[in-house]
């Protein structure tokens, strides 16, 4: 220990704090490259991947609706319309897969949207029978097919886009969790590194008896360089904090007008519903319209079987008092006969028996024209009970039909609640999801906060380091100025200081890197979820 001089003992301290500056220099180095590709990730890769895939599912969802509203629509014009917004529909799908895939770097990613562009092709066939069905005015048939084939292929059509949006999540998550995890350990390693370099700056001190004017320099200069350092790293941190909130803010901007969008279709939604409700109620009335009627018509029905029975059996009589009169005719010729052989006796006799002959004919003529009569009664009333057994089908054929499309409006009306709870759902996660953006905001900005308390932590090394040099009697005007540089940092809240997390207005940062046209476009419609993933950078 005795050959342990004081010059040694300087040079030994002063080394380590050199070491430890460079070690943390490089950590600091190696933890901003990991920062900065994950956000290379995020905005390169992922945000893009997760715009996509929400305007697919989007897309996909709306041109659903659509058929749904070809199904109900009887409007010729409003047909044409759907069709053509069901075209540009498709044709809109079709250029998002294909600018997905452009984007695509992994192979889960590939294989997940390769899943989910097979099921595209027999989802468009079964649609488009559909629509082919209500074209042809078709309707319950198109309804029928909807609900059996078109449905539940779209379930699962559904499912296979959301394993993409659900992948984009998880990596976005991760990268997020990535470059958190990141600071926190740059954060842990200076301010371990600074606090090493403290005591062993303190320890070192003490070895010295008097100051020797180099040796201080020496020092001044090495704890100099390791406040370049320390600002530096600072000034980074800060950047990226700045940039973190920046976006956290624009993405909260973005899920409020997504909110205030959902919260519109909500209200369209409820409106349909109620709609729905009251042609149910439209409906059950017409139901019982038609059920009054045809019960009506099938009293009718009897009515006319007991007047064709009434005809029959009048005629029946008819045809009694018809052979009455041909008897009583024949028996009043005999009776004439009778008394024409009594010679003057008869004369009478004869006389009442003309009379009876002639009654019997006139009877009989009467009868035979009643008969006629009636016989023209009973085709009418035969033609009159064809008729009611006709109009007494037709109202019941009214009434079977009245009672399935009572039966399907109270299946819309039903889908159209379950439709209005959903979105309900819908709008309550985007409202969760807005929350949890902005306490993300608020902790990049906390982040920057630190960032800055750290540059006046590197200002008061400086100040301290002027001290020292001005005690060995030396000062250096350039490396002031190379400090002062190190050392202007942008506010953490100067870039987002107009950010209005609970309003619909978020003003730009200071300064903002350009964006790509789907970073744009992501900005604008809000996130759908996290971002693609790729490799871990470590």
């Amino acid at each position: 220990m005795h050959t342990f001089t004081v010059g040694k003992r300087i040079t030994f301290g002063f080394a380590l704090i050199i070491l430890i500056a460079v070690g943390m220099g490089a950590l600091a180095v190696e933890r901003l490259l990991v920062i900065r590709d994950s956000a290379h990730v995020i905005v390169a890769d992922c945000l893009p991947g997760a715009y996509l895939s929400g305007r697919i599912e989007t897309e996909v969802t709306s041109a659903e609706m659509h058929v749904r509203k070809h199904i109900l629509t009887e409007d010729a014009s409003a047909l044409g319309e759907l069709e053509a917004e069901i075209t540009a529909n498709r044709d809109r799908v079709t250029q998002l897969y294909k600018d997905y895939e452009k984007t695509v770097t992994l192979a889960e990613d590939r294989e997940l949207l390769k899943k989910a562009n097979a099921f595209r092709p027999g989802y468009l066939t079964r649609r488009d029978a559909v629509l082919a069905l209500s074209r042809a005015a078709k309707k319950k048939e198109a309804a029928e097919m909807a609900a059996k084939e078109l449905e539940p292929y779209f379930d699962t059509y559904m499912a296979a886009v959301q394993e993409v949006v659900q992948f984009n999540r998880r990596n976005a998550q991760a990268d997020s969790e990535q470059i958190t995890t990141a600071v926190r350990t740059m954060q842990l390693a200076i301010g371990m590194a600074v606090l090493i370099a403290v005591g062993l700056g303190a320890s070192a001190a003490t070895y010295i008896v008097r100051g020797i004017n180099r040796a201080l320099g020496e020092v001044a200069d090495a704890m100099q360089e390791s406040s370049e350092q320390v600002a530096a790293a600072a000034n980074q941190v800060a950047a990226s904090s700045q940039s973190l909130a920046s976006g956290s803010a624009e993405q909260a901007a973005s899920l409020e007008e997504t909110s205030a969008s959902l919260e519109e279709m909500a209200s369209m939604t409820k409106r349909n519903a109620e709609g729905a409700q009251q042609a149910k109620e439209f409906s059950s009335q017409a139901r019982v319209a038609a059920d009054s009627g045809a019960t009506n018509m099938h009293a009718m029905k009897t009515a006319m079987d007991e007047i064709k029975t009434s005809s029959n059996d009048i005629s029946h009589i008819i045809k009694t008092i018809d052979e009455i009169a041909f008897q009583t005719n024949i028996l009043a010729l005999n009776a004439a006969v009778e008394a024409a052989r009594a010679g003057e006796a008869g004369m009478g006799f004869a006389v009442v028996a003309e009379e009876v002959r002639s009654l019997a004919q006139r009877s009989a003529q009467s009868a035979r024209e009643t008969a006629e009569k009636i016989a023209v009664a009973i085709a009418k009333t035969n033609q009159g009970v064809q008729l009611s057994n006709v109009v007494a089908q037709s109202l019941d054929e009214i009434v079977e039909k009245s009672r399935k499309v009572d039966a399907f409006v109270a299946e819309i009306a039903t889908a159209s609640t379950e439709q209005n709870q959903g979105i309900g759902q819908v709008n309550s996660a985007v409202g969760q999801m807005d929350k949890v953006t902005q306490s993300n905001a608020g902790g990049a900005e906390e982040t920057a906060a630190a960032a800055e308390e750290l540059s006046a932590q590197a200002k008061v090394t400086r100040e301290n380091v002027e001290r020292l040099l001005e005690l060995v009697g030396r000062r250096d005007g350039k490396a002031n100025r190379r400090m002062d540089a190190a050392l202007v940092i942008t506010a953490p809240a100067s870039g987002v200081s107009e950010q209005r997390m609970n309003g619909a207005r978020v003003s730009a940062p200071t300064a903002h890197p350009p964006r790509s046209a789907a970073n744009h476009a992501l900005a604008e419609h809000g996130s759908n979820g996290g971002a693609r993933r790729r490799a871990p950078v470590r």
